[in-house]
């Protein structure tokens, strides 16, 4: 055979294997296609049927008490981690009340045997005090302070820090709080954006950050666990 000849013959096979892996590499795009629509559809159901079932995001919708400043993202956060706390005897504690809805929302959520604690530096805050909820003034940065309000709340299974989103006053927090936080109970923190603004103490990689801070107990859990499976 020519050199001519078997150089049309490669060329031809070589035409023939591209062909066949566009036609393979079309099919794949169209399986990922069909995947994707798939699972946004699923998302979509998902969505669907955690709203209707999500009875913190049906009272937020239709608020029928005192203003509330929440994300929407975080109502199915929310109903995940406290679900299992509805109808039984509950202690409550939300750092930072504003306008006091939110309070509420926990109160009408948890049902009859939940005791709802609001913390906030703003004294006129006591105005939102009710029956089954508590209000207590106090600067949550100060370790004082914080030490204090464990007397006045013997019992925490569930701690929100929706309070002024610094960097002291998270960790203090969290240091002084978590470990009186009953077995199987909750520790939330929101808006952990504010570790990487600088005026609220954070920034990108700042040691002082409660992000970078939550980082190293994460580190310090890990080498814990892995030191004793060596």
């Amino acid at each position: 055979m020519s050199k001519f000849k078997q150089s049309v013959t490669r060329n031809q096979k070589y035409i023939q294997e591209l062909k066949s892996s566009e036609e393979r590499l079309a099919l794949m795009k169209d399986e990922l296609h069909k995947l994707s629509s798939k699972s946004d559809l699923e998302q979509e159901e998902n969505q669907n049927h955690n709203h209707n079932d999500n009875d913190l995001l049906k009272y937020f919708e239709n608020n029928p008490g005192r203003l509330i400043f929440k994300w929407m993202h975080y109502f199915e956060i929310y109903d995940r981690y406290f679900s299992r706390f509805r109808n039984r005897e509950v202690h409550v504690v939300e750092i930072g009340v504003a306008q006091g809805g939110s309070l509420q929302m926990w109160k009408k959520y948890f049902g009859d045997y939940a005791y709802i604690y609001g913390v906030d530096i703003n004294k006129r805050s006591k105005r939102f005090e009710e029956e089954r909820i508590k209000i207590i003034i106090g600067e949550q940065q100060n370790r004082n302070f914080l030490r204090q309000m464990k007397n006045q709340c013997p019992r925490i299974d569930i701690l929100i820090d929706d309070g002024g989103h610094r960097m002291l006053q998270q960790i203090n927090t969290f240091e002084e709080l978590f470990p009186h936080i009953s077995e199987n109970g909750v520790y939330l923190c929101e808006d952990l954006h504010t570790s990487y603004w600088p005026q609220h103490g954070g920034g990108y990689r700042n040691p002082n950050s409660f992000i970078e801070y939550s980082k190293t107990l994460i580190d310090k859990l890990v080498r814990f666990v892995s030191s004793r499976n060596s």
